[in-house]
């Protein structure tokens, strides 16, 4: 009964960062694209193998998107089906992903502490740590790819946890190597990182010899890409994964820079970090003064380091390119909260074992734990119907909606070509596709633009408020 508040509170903590911004209107721009692509898939524009943006997508000579891998567009696309065409589906789906990375968070930990009765209860810790990661409660903020391929990443290190400390079975590895393949199925590269696990283990725990490390990253490698292999027999999924692989993938390696310092993410991943090890630190600090703690047994450590190199696993091929942003480490995040959480437990259980920790106390601190709880879900509740960002561009878009026939093609001024914002809103929300380079009976520009005449073209003043609206005569 001692956990319980903790989980209560880990609970309230995790839903006030990301409910309340998640179910306002408006979303980082890569969110709101990644929902328009699967709602068309629902609604039968595009198809999983050929995802389509908007018809007047036009990249590397096809109108498909494939930035991605097609798997996560096709597993949201699933909810549109079932929920309809909402803002709110992408919202749940973000949610969704949340709760079971929470969930998967508390497997892995219970996997590695099946034998320690006292830190197994402690899971609630290693997903307080990791929800309060800046990075990672926005980017289920906004709905990125990183939250699915982050739960097909904890499923695979799950049942590598299984194979190395419960049963050594071939199937535990071969089950682990179909997650890395989804997971990389859903955003690339980045989903292969748990290919190390047998090497991480052998450095951590030693466990086994260096041939085994071998035969074990052969066998997961070989059930991971025996997938890929079979997918390749199947024309659809050759033509749209070689897309992927060369157009994209290979190309993005190379060109369009995000970064001018190959070393950001290093950086960005001290900067993220700080928030669970200010926190950790404050929590070991108050256990060693209310009790008398005992030092990281080994095999504590062992384990701390297991999870900690996982986490760079995750988060340092990054280096090999000049492409980075905070969100594309997200996946390797779960990682380092438990690492943290390894080193604070022994000496809070110590705390919570002690005698000075009244049942009255944990009873008080259940029901202001539980109190909490139910303000965040009133608190989260009234923030339906706001918008976090991008108003005055939202209101346009479902006026608009309102003005223009269904799927309407809309020409929009060179100024305003670039705001992709003002382009996935507008198919996400209205259907609706953007060119600057056709003449559509549709024409936007930015409001009151100044010396602004289209022959053949009147405006008419619809209460737009930051473009304006010209249509043909």
């Amino acid at each position: 009964m001692k956990h319980l508040p903790f989980r209560i509170l880990t609970l309230a903590v995790l839903i006030v960062l990301i409910v309340p911004l998640l179910v306002q209107d408006g979303m980082f721009m890569d969110g709101v694209l990644y929902a328009a692509v699967a709602k068309n898939q629902a609604e039968g524009f595009g198809s999983f193998w050929q995802p389509i943006f908007a018809d007047t997508w036009n990249k590397h000579g096809v109108h498909t998107f494939h930035e991605h891998p097609p798997l996560v567009f096709g597993i949201q696309s699933l909810f549109f089906k079932i929920f309809g065409a909402s803002i709110y589906v992408e919202r749940f789906y973000s949610f969704l992903t949340a709760i079971f990375t929470a969930w998967l968070i508390h497997l892995n930990w219970k996997t590695i502490f099946q034998n320690q009765k006292e830190l197994i209860k402690f899971s609630w810790l290693a997903i307080l740590f990791w929800s309060i990661i800046p990075v990672c409660f926005w980017s289920f903020q906004n709905n990125m790819h990183e939250n699915t391929m982050g739960i097909f990443t904890l499923l695979s290190t799950y049942f590598l946890l299984k194979f190395y400390f419960q049963k050594p079975q071939n199937t535990y590895l071969i089950i682990a190597g179909g997650f890395i393949f989804l997971a990389s199925f859903s955003k690339g590269v980045p989903g292969f990182f748990p290919l190390a696990f047998p090497f991480l283990i052998w450095i951590s725990h030693r466990k086994n010899n260096f041939v085994n490390v071998i035969h074990h990253t052969s066998l997961l490698g070989f059930s991971t890409f025996l997938f890929y292999a079979i997918l390749m027999l199947y024309d659809p999924a050759k033509e749209s994964l070689s897309f992927y692989f060369e157009n994209r993938l290979m190309g993005r390696i190379g060109s369009d820079p995000t970064v001018g310092n190959r070393f950001y993410i290093i950086g960005r991943l001290f900067q993220e970090l700080l928030p669970p090890f200010i926190l950790g630190g404050l929590i070991l600090l108050f256990s060693k003064l209310k009790s008398n703690t005992t030092n990281l047994k080994t095999t504590d450590f062992n384990n701390a380091l297991l999870f900690f190199l996982l986490g760079f696993a995750g988060t340092l091929p990054l280096l090999l390119t000049m492409v980075q942003k905070g969100f594309y480490m997200v996946h390797a995040l779960p990682y380092f909260g438990m690492g943290i959480a390894i080193i604070i437990a022994p000496s809070l259980s110590v705390f919570f074992n002690n005698k000075s920790v009244k049942e009255k106390n944990n009873n008080t601190f259940t029901i202001l734990s539980s109190i909490l709880l139910i303000g965040v879900i009133i608190f989260s509740s009234l923030q339906f119907g706001k918008a976090k960002r991008d108003e005055d561009m939202l209101h346009d878009v479902y006026l608009l909606k309102n003005i223009l026939p269904e799927k309407a093609h809309i020409t929009v001024e060179k100024s305003i070509h670039q705001d992709w914002g003002l382009k996935v809103y507008l198919m996400r929300n209205s259907n609706f596709s953007t060119s600057n380079t056709i003449t559509y009976p549709y024409f936007l520009v930015e409001k009151n633009k100044k010396n602004f005449y289209l022959e053949g073209f009147e405006k008419i003043d619809y209460g737009l408020k930051r473009y304006d609206l010209f249509t043909k005569n």
